[in-house]
């Protein structure tokens, strides 16, 4: 979904790519955004049957974007979200310390920045190729709470390369409920959603901004910028 602010039907060269990691995805999209859009949004993979493969582990995203760039085809990719990819070795140790649970065995320690090192060397390997093929790389990734640490009190999986390397880095946060009054009840109808920017390489400018979204439209264009 994050693609369809750039689509417009005007970009056919372009791949729309919807990873969703989280298999949250249950709008209409046509109805929100568009049959183009809706026609256009593919995912990262198939399977032998047709059926939509999504990455799993930070392995597989890596893989699924230096296909698309080896193949040197522009496109959009949205990946929803950082937070629900594993890690391989994290998996295979989970894996390991279930078994040894069952078994009464000692656990073995984690692997607690495996994330932000593989994520490192990702950023690394594709920025080349995002900018040759003027491409546009989405990353959603939830902002958390450093426990203990008063100098750096939040942080975001997968370490400090998303900032490092990201273009434009935007903060989403719920300020408040849409209500309307139906059959004399009152009813929640949307949301609205302050975006607040804290990188920009575009412009430099740092601006925050707040817009209405509802629950069965999305959001709404016309009103946000008559605000």
């Amino acid at each position: 979904m994050m693609a369809s602010a750039f689509y417009s039907g005007r970009f056919p060269e372009y791949k729309y790519i919807d990873d969703d990691v989280e298999s949250g995805v249950g709008f209409d999209l046509a109805t929100m955004f568009g049959s183009g859009f809706a026609d256009a949004l593919e995912p990262p993979a198939c399977e032998a049957d047709g059926t939509p493969r999504h990455s799993d582990e930070i392995q597989a995203f890596e893989a699924f974007l230096m296909k698309l760039l080896k193949e040197k085809t522009p496109f959009i990719y949205g990946l929803d979200s950082l937070d629900s990819l594993d890690e391989k070795d994290e998996r295979t140790k989970r894996e390991e310390n279930a078994e040894k649970y069952l078994n009464d065995t000692k656990l073995s320690g984690g692997y607690g920045m495996a994330k932000a090192k593989k994520m490192s060397e990702l950023m690394r390997g594709i920025k080349r190729g995002i900018a040759a093929t003027e491409s546009l790389l989405c990353i959603i990734s939830q902002v958390r709470t450093n426990v203990g640490n008063p100098f750096n009190p939040k942080y975001v999986a997968g370490g400090k390369a998303l900032e490092f390397y990201c273009w434009q880095r935007i903060f989403l946060e719920h300020t408040g409920y849409i209500k309307a009054t139906v059959n004399g009840s009152p009813r929640k109808i949307g949301v609205t959603t302050k975006a607040k920017v804290g990188k920009n390489r575009e412009t430099g400018k740092l601006r925050e901004v707040e817009f209405p979204i509802y629950y069965d439209y999305g959001v709404d264009d016309l009103a946000s910028c008559v605000d």
